[in-house]
């Protein structure tokens, strides 16, 4: 069977679909899941110690987010299908880490 070949349209919708799916949804409920750090040990840390652990996992979250949104965008706008490929598998690869 021959695998559909979307225009730039097409993957255009499917990418803001899946920025839509980034928003928070009324229905959600936080307290659904397991709390995961149940069997964590705190460690004590000073204030300024703290900071920065919290300002190094915004950056970090932030940089996930961007490689993301340059994997799209490299896949959207890419000429060559081979390039478009990668750019997609490692979009999922992000995706699922």
């Amino acid at each position: 069977m021959k695998s559909r070949q979307y225009t730039t349209l097409d993957r255009g919708i499917m990418a803001f679909n899946s920025f839509l799916s980034y928003l928070p949804k009324a229905e959600n409920k936080i307290g659904d899941r397991l709390y995961p750090a149940k069997e964590h040990v705190d460690i004590k840390m000073d204030e300024n110690t703290k900071k920065h652990v919290s300002g190094l996992m915004r950056i970090n979250h932030a940089g996930e987010i961007a490689a993301q949104a340059l994997y799209k965008a490299q896949a959207l706008t890419a000429s060559d299908d081979e390039l478009k490929k990668l750019c997609r598998s490692l979009q999922m690869k992000k995706l699922t880490i």
